[in-house]
């Protein structure tokens, strides 16, 4: 990745400048570079992304190497073992004697570049860019949910890594700005293709997510599942999710009852869950149930005892969703309500065309 450094090296006032080396105690030109009750935020991008804003107050004990911590959080740079081109913040010499410079590796490929944004980084430190970040990359974000339903966001970033004549290998960092302690680093690991460029194995795909106080378990866990990805040559390529087992909190809008009796419930966050099964009851002998009124009928002497079971299963038949049945209705209930709704009418009717009469004798009047 990219390495900035600064244009001016800074001076220790007492001595080398180490990890050790009080903030306080850094010089410029002779002038005190930072002073205890300093606020330092920074506001720094990668590969063009806007990271979360990290702040540092500087007091009487803050060290250089706090301050390398703060610049590594700020950029969510990963430094674990195993990583290329050491990652992270280091001092080197300056290009004067008794100078030093303050520099800051970031990971392989171009989606991991370094820069500032719309901030500078406080105090007198300018950076410059020393080596352009290289290497090919893919980057991707996805939103994955605690346990209280809450979004969260995580970011993947796919850089190549090592590829030779029986295997491509791959490698992700993982980063989440909703992330709750000082880091957005969540963790990184490998995915290994085949010469055809299929799935052969993953590393490091159980990521832990930190939620102290949001009131969601704490550390959330998601497990990346890469079996699905391929690692094949073609132009644009990109990696993105396409399925999680989490979502957000969702309210009942409609549902919907398969042939088996399934009912299944459509919520407004898109989602779909199971929301139970209709019973069937069968009889030996239907021509024994007894007719209780109402299109109902209830087990008779001669009908034997209900077999309840699902929908197509022995000799249930299905279900049909959203029609209407008219095998159970009661045929001179129903003939009597319509006759009613019938006569109901035709009185409404002669309301009308009676007042239409009178309102129209009314009008011949006045004319």
């Amino acid at each position: 990745g990219s390495r900035p450094r600064p244009q001016h090296p800074p001076a220790a006032g007492r001595g080398a400048v180490t990890g050790a080396t009080l903030l306080t105690d850094l010089r410029n030109g002779g002038a005190v570079m930072y002073n205890a009750g300093d606020a330092l935020t920074l506001e720094g991008e990668k590969g063009g992304r806007a990271q979360r804003a990290t702040t540092l107050d500087v007091t009487a004990a803050t060290t250089v190497g706090d301050f390398l911590q703060f610049l590594e959080n700020g950029y969510g740079i990963h430094t674990g073992a195993g990583l290329g081109g050491t990652p992270g913040g280091q001092i080197v010499a300056g290009s004067a004697a008794g100078t030093y410079a303050l520099e800051l590796h970031g990971n392989t490929g171009s989606d991991n570049a370094l820069s500032f944004g719309t901030g500078t980084l406080p105090g007198p430190l300018t950076l410059t860019t020393i080596n352009q970040a290289n290497g090919e990359s893919v980057y991707t974000a996805s939103r994955v949910f605690d346990s209280l339903g809450n979004p969260v966001q995580m970011d993947l970033t796919f850089v190549l890594e090592a590829r030779d004549d029986t295997s491509t290998t791959w490698r992700f960092f993982a980063n989440s700005a909703d992330d709750t302690d000082a880091s957005t680093v969540l963790g990184s690991g490998t995915v290994t293709f085949d010469t055809m460029g299929q799935y052969q194995s993953s590393t490091g795909t159980a990521i832990t997510i930190d939620r102290a106080a949001t009131g969601a378990v704490t550390p959330m866990t998601v497990n990346l599942d890469l079996t699905h990805v391929q690692a094949l040559t073609v132009p644009g390529s990109r990696v993105s999710v396409t399925y999680q087992d989490g979502s957000e909190a969702g309210t009942l809008q409609d549902f919907s009852i398969g042939s088996d009796g399934t009912i299944t419930g459509t919520f407004s966050n898109g989602m779909t869950r199971t929301l139970g099964q209709l019973a069937l009851a069968t009889f030996s002998n239907n021509a024994g149930l007894v007719d209780s009124g109402g299109g109902n009928y209830k087990p008779g002497p001669n009908s034997g005892e209900p077999v309840i079971g699902a929908a197509l299963e022995g000799s249930a038949g299905a279900m049909i969703g959203g029609a209407l049945e008219t095998s159970n209705i009661d045929i001179s209930g129903e003939f009597i309500n319509m006759i009613m709704a019938s006569t109901g009418f035709s009185a409404s009717s002669r309301v009308i065309t009676t007042s239409q009469q009178l309102l129209t004798e009314l009008m011949g009047i006045i004319r």
